[in-house]
């Protein structure tokens, strides 16, 4: 992919979809919402392609790397180099505990409406992320710490996890062309 289709792919993308398993009324419910922004679906997760899904390839420069990571990782990866959140359902956030540097909690699951609203919100979140604090995961923490109280006042809680901001260790090649903070956010079609 050259850095002009990357350009325009990320900012068009609204998610990283991350699914290790398909659930039909989700992929309907990420379809629905998003029918005028992309959805990036990582390699090789095997989940459906046409719009608004997009097959999201590494950034330039990152593809070795990110062949040896797993499919949080690389779901991960390609959220913080497309500066879109990654979207999943609550089972599969603790598929990203050891890459969490603060939580995200609610006083309940994340409704639909919570869900979208705070997906937009996320990206806004980790675009200031990167510009201040970097990739230092000192900085991130205090960001993230901050930055939850001020972007999820409407959901805040402390009953169920409803995401959270990442952190993936990366080499110094690969965090040329990514940023560092990754947000995952989860809710249900039933919410």
């Amino acid at each position: 992919m050259d850095l002009h289709t990357f350009v325009c792919l990320a900012k068009n993308l609204r998610a990283v979809l991350y699914l290790p398993e398909m659930d039909e009324n989700f992929v309907r419910l990420v379809a629905r919402y998003h029918r005028y922004r992309g959805v990036g679906v990582p390699e090789g997760m095997g989940l459906p392609r046409g719009r608004p899904f997009v097959p999201l390839s590494p950034p330039p420069g990152c593809g070795e790397f990110y062949a040896t990571l797993g499919p949080a990782e690389r779901a991960l990866l390609l959220s913080s180099a497309y500066i879109a959140p990654v979207l999943t359902l609550p089972q599969y956030l603790e598929h990203f505990e050891v890459y969490e540097i603060f939580p995200i909690m609610a006083d309940a699951p994340l409704n639909i409406r919570e869900g979208l609203r705070h997906l937009r919100i996320s990206e806004y979140a980790m675009i200031d992320a990167h510009a201040s604090a970097g990739c230092d995961e000192d900085a991130l923490r205090r960001f993230a710490e901050e930055d939850v109280r001020k972007r999820f006042w409407r959901v805040r809680g402390d009953a169920v996890r409803a995401g959270s901001y990442c952190h993936l260790h990366l080499p110094e090649d690969v965090r040329a062309v990514t940023g560092c903070l990754s947000i995952v956010l989860a809710f249900s079609p039933e919410g």
